[in-house]
């Protein structure tokens, strides 16, 4: 499977970013190209651990790709790791995993990969080309929205 990973030092805490990785519902008001994003059967497995399913609806127009992605997430409060599996539509097999640590000097660091395998080998080139740049903006909106939700603001 093709494995993009992107990393960023940030300057906040692991429980606020985790708190961004773990917020699923709000994907569609910050992530490129997810016009949809929701969260059903939530549960707890463990201390500190929940799982549920997601579905992400994705639209590239230039592409003519309108997806719905169903995933199943595991979130783990304790590692501080939010981890999502699919193979539903057009994806064989996708792993996403979000991982986040608080560094010695302050802030954290957040490392974002992701492996997958699509049913078309068709889609899996012409996406090859394309899943660094889009992991990279994945990230760019991430560390925006970390911004916009815990910068101080200045009186």
């Amino acid at each position: 499977m093709p494995r993009f990973s992107v990393s960023r030092q940030l300057p906040f805490t692991s429980d606020q970013l985790f708190a961004i990785a773990v917020d699923v519902e709000s994907y569609s008001q910050f992530l490129p190209l997810v016009r949809k994003s929701e969260v059903w059967d939530r549960k707890t497995v463990a201390e500190g651990v929940e799982e549920y399913d997601a579905g992400l609806t994705v639209t590239y127009k230039k592409l003519q790709v309108h997806e719905t992605f169903i995933s199943h997430v595991v979130a783990d409060h304790n590692k501080k790791t939010v981890m999502s599996t699919s193979s539903s539509g057009p994806v064989k097999k996708m792993t996403s995993l979000w991982q986040i640590r608080d560094l010695p000097e302050g802030g954290a660091e957040i490392e974002y990969t992701i492996d997958y395998t699509m049913r078309s080998k068709t889609m899996q080139l012409l996406l090859s080309g394309l899943f660094d740049l889009a992991l990279r903006r994945v990230m760019a909106a991430f560390e925006q929205r970390a911004h916009t939700l815990y910068d101080k603001k200045v009186a």
